[in-house]
């Protein structure tokens, strides 16, 4: 009877592990407020950063924690900043942005293969190298997280709305943005004209046009959707 139960759990055993063969999932998380260390099931890869990806992580729920730098009395002190399970698809791309304001939240899961970020190291490295290799090519580059972080907070920092975007427009003069931080400013404003407004001369300047689609889900009417799509569709 023993070694009935030893063999019917070595068999269970084998097919979990054989469940998801060469998975190629992956973890990216985007801090926009300072460098972030991270733990995935309690493995900690501890060097702070502000654009965390790992690879090769077992499908399922994982458990996360992210974990921040704190000046407490000239000392600098390690706090925890979230924790909780993010469900990790097979063979997907999972692109995650912290943020102490807006919390942590999965910007979007994307099948691997598509077009999306590269060059991870391994589930049991860690790192992301330069931006112009993140995103797949040399030029151009869109702005860095510590960049953006302090973009963003020039916008919403203005007490009206055409001020908010005023400089949200200024901000795109010398500088060029993902889709997913195009969302983040959309957000800032109280009003459907700006993100509008905003979403259109944003287009030109992004590095991943071909996932723009995604920012429509800041509008919050149809009629939004529609102008940005004419306004997209008459550019081309």
């Amino acid at each position: 009877m023993k070694n009935t139960l030893l063999m019917l759990l070595f068999a269970t055993t084998i097919s979990v592990a054989s469940a998801y063969p060469g998975s190629r999932s992956s973890l990216e998380i985007v801090s926009y407020s300072g460098p972030i260390s991270v733990s995935v099931d309690r493995q900690y890869f501890g060097q702070p950063t502000d654009h965390f990806a790992v690879d090769n992580i077992k499908p399922g729920n994982r458990y996360i924690e992210i974990f921040g730098i704190r000046f407490h009395h000239g000392h600098a002190e390690r706090v925890k900043l979230f924790a909780g399970r993010v469900f990790i698809s097979n063979d997907s791309r999972i692109s995650a942005v912290f943020d102490e304001r807006r919390g942590f939240y999965i910007a979007e899961t994307r099948p691997y293969g598509t077009y999306g970020y590269g060059g991870y190291q391994g589930y049991d490295t860690y790192g992301y190298g330069q931006d112009q290799g993140y995103y797949g090519y040399a030029s151009p580059v869109p702005m860095s997280s510590g960049q953006f972080s302090g973009y963003l907070d020039a916008v919403d920092d203005q007490w009206t709305e055409s001020n908010r975007l005023q400089v949200a427009l200024q901000g795109l003069t010398y500088n060029w943005l993902t889709t997913l931080q195009v969302k983040a400013v959309m957000e800032t404003f109280w009003t459907e004209s700006a993100r509008l407004e905003f979403a259109k001369a944003a287009y030109s300047r992004v590095v991943d046009p071909q996932i723009y689609y995604e920012v429509n889900e800041v509008f919050w009417s149809q009629s939004s959707v529609q102008e940005l799509s004419r306004y997209i569709l008459q550019g081309r």
